[in-house]
């Protein structure tokens, strides 16, 4: 049986207890309220997803405790669903570009984050668990659009899960999806058209694009942030995709909100 539990990491308690109230029915729920005690909480409790608020201080970036999060070899691959007053489309599309599984406005209405949860977790057991030719020998029948589908969902899920790591690899690639090199590239190059390495820096420039063009970063805590080796080797991507220097890509958006 499948155990579905979650994580809620939210300073306002009397908050915390509205919405284990809506969903200990059916999910093992823990809370904390604070990042430091949500590290200590992980060392023994593995959910499969944790539900984040999005609280701003001006002491602090607002997304320092999902950066954390994803940046945790040990925790990064969990899925987070961002709970926020806040909203805004350019803060929605940052927390999104930064690693967060979906944004949902806070309302009176708690019905709507159930329904998020619930999608989630649906999705999460309809997944396939590994693509392997094992996998595709026993679906020879299928045909080739489920087979691909099937790939794509698993492929997408691990870049994502890799997005903020250094030192990528096909091998890695190949081994956090639990099959074989030859059976990644051979299925990346017949669903992307490209090697699983050029999507994967494809990936990443667009995440940081999107990051540049809130003004929310410098270049060089982009290129941190995203597992890039250098500021040069970042540049010279950003500019062969985009047409121009990622320096340059920032300046033209700062000039544009003024």
């Amino acid at each position: 049986m499948f155990i579905k539990k979650i994580l809620l990491i939210h300073p306002d308690k009397e908050y915390s207890n509205s919405i284990f109230e809506l969903l200990s029915k059916d999910f093992v729920i823990k809370s904390t309220t604070n990042y430091t005690d949500a590290v200590i909480l992980l060392g023994y409790y593995k959910p499969e997803l944790i539900l984040l608020d999005l609280r701003y201080s001006a002491n602090s970036n607002r997304f320092s405790t999902l950066i954390k999060l994803k940046r945790d070899i040990k925790v990064s691959s969990i899925p987070i669903i961002v709970l926020s007053d806040i909203n805004d489309e350019g803060i929605i599309s940052q927390a999104l570009a930064l690693g967060a599984t979906d944004y949902y406005i806070k309302d009176s209405d708690l019905f709507h984050l159930a329904i998020k949860v619930n999608i989630y977790f649906t999705n999460q057991l309809n997944r396939i668990p590994h693509f392997s030719d094992n996998l595709i020998k026993y679906h020879e029948k299928m045909d080739k659009i489920t087979l691909q589908l099937d790939f794509k969902n698993k492929f997408d899920a691990t870049i994502d899960e890799l997005t903020f790591e250094c030192d990528v690899s096909t091998n890695l690639i190949a081994k956090k999806m639990l099959t074989s090199v030859s059976t990644l590239e051979r299925w990346t190059k017949k669903v992307y058209g490209v090697s699983p390495m050029k999507y994967m820096v494809n990936y990443k420039l667009d995440r940081a694009m999107n990051l540049l063009e809130h003004n929310t970063y410098k270049v060089k805590e982009v290129v941190h942030l995203l597992g890039f080796s250098s500021i040069s080797y970042f540049s010279s991507c950003f500019k062969k995709k985009f047409g121009k220097s990622p320096s340059c890509f920032k300046t033209d958006k700062e000039l544009q909100t003024q």
